[in-house]
């Protein structure tokens, strides 16, 4: 997957009160209407942490960036999860759906891992290959089958209450270190 890196030509997301977002952050636009386009925005911020990560050279760096990496694919599986998930639950997704929470477990428990490593130790890089394997898969799968699948059951203007759910969980998660909240839920992972 290509990934975007134009800039917002209307300047930098900003949080609710008018703080810039931290770069790499999960926000594109202040409102966006489609919970899709918002997904698949996510997406792309994703894979240029990825990016941000293979650039960092230092373990001290490859560490900060990882947290960064970590604490966006927290984010993204809790309000796919918790909102995007349930409201797109029919006969028609629901295989799908099991797919992608079966994927995010998988995420988490590469992220559990990651997070218990320093970025020096031999095994860093092995898992974080692994990681990165999860994830392409899983956006893969998003974009190709479940998002094209929601676009031919559900309205935008259906999915809108859902965006503007998601938007608020993001804002209210970004900058606590929701790589840490992932630990339970390799235990007990969510249901549909």
């Amino acid at each position: 997957m290509d990934v975007d890196t134009k800039q917002n030509p209307s300047g930098p997301a900003r949080a609710p009160g008018g703080s810039p977002l931290a770069e790499g952050g999960l926000h594109s636009t202040p409102l966006m209407a489609d919970a899709l386009a918002f997904l698949e925005e996510q997406h792309l911020a994703v894979n240029r942490l990825f990016a941000a990560l293979d650039e960092a050279a230092a373990p001290r760096d490859r560490a900060e960036v990882f947290a960064r990496v970590a604490d966006a694919l927290a984010i993204h599986t809790a309000i796919e999860e918790r909102y995007f998930y349930p409201a797109v639950r029919t006969a028609g997704t629901e295989d799908l759906l099991l797919d992608s929470l079966h994927e995010h477990l998988e995420i988490k428990r590469a992220i559990v891992d990651l997070v218990q490593l320093s970025a020096s130790d031999e095994m860093f890089e092995e898992k974080l290959a692994t990681l990165r394997e999860l994830v392409s898969r899983h956006i893969e799968e998003d974009e190709s089958e479940l998002f094209p699948r929601v676009r031919h059951l559900f309205t935008r203007q259906a999915l809108l209450p859902v965006v503007e759910q998601m938007q608020e969980q993001v804002a209210e998660m970004e900058g606590t270190d929701a790589r840490f909240r992932v630990f339970p839920e390799t235990v007990d992972p969510a249901r549909l």
